[in-house]
């Protein structure tokens, strides 16, 4: 900037851009700039990602399309892998845990134990198969049914030698 003698700032005219200077943005396109590309059919000028069927968003809102259109049915069925049945070895494992302290109480330890150890040996059945994950879980209710079953045999033997 130039001083004019009088305090005032003269600004002095820009010099010519060079040939690699950037594009001004806000210029207006000269007679040889690109054509916009049409937009797409059935787009309605929206943006490319609203026009995903994902993103259908609520019939009337501005800016959004309707929800998607229903899909034809397929020509043959999809069939989903079946979830692992894992009830009977989470079933040993938990009927395990509350046996072993009610074995001292004989009955509630011996019907608990029995039917942790069942469970576990369908359990790791199921496991062998294939339509189970947890054989770990399933033995060590077989294990705990085993141990509460044997408690309470170890109650009746004390009660009985207690008694004569």
């Amino acid at each position: 900037m130039a001083d004019s003698g009088d305090g005032d700032a003269v600004r002095e005219p820009c010099a010519a851009p060079g040939p690699y200077a950037a594009p001004d943005p806000y210029a207006a396109p000269g007679p040889y700039a690109a054509p916009l590309p049409p937009p797409a059919p059935n787009s309605a000028n929206r943006p490319h990602y609203l026009l995903h069927p994902a993103y259908g968003g609520h019939p009337g809102l501005p800016g959004y399309g309707g929800h998607p259109a229903p899909r034809a049915p397929l020509a043959h069925p999809v069939w989903l892998p079946a979830r692992p049945g894992n009830g009977f070895g989470t079933a040993a494992l938990v009927v395990g845990i509350v046996g072993v302290p009610l074995g001292v109480a004989v009955v509630p330890g011996i019907v608990l134990g029995v039917l942790a150890m069942v469970f576990g040996a369908v359990g790791r059945t199921r496991r062998a198969r294939g339509q189970a994950t947890n054989g770990g879980p399933a033995l060590a209710g077989m294990v705990l049914g085993g141990v509460a079953v044997t408690v309470s045999a170890l109650v009746v033997a004390l009660l009985a030698l207690a008694h004569h």
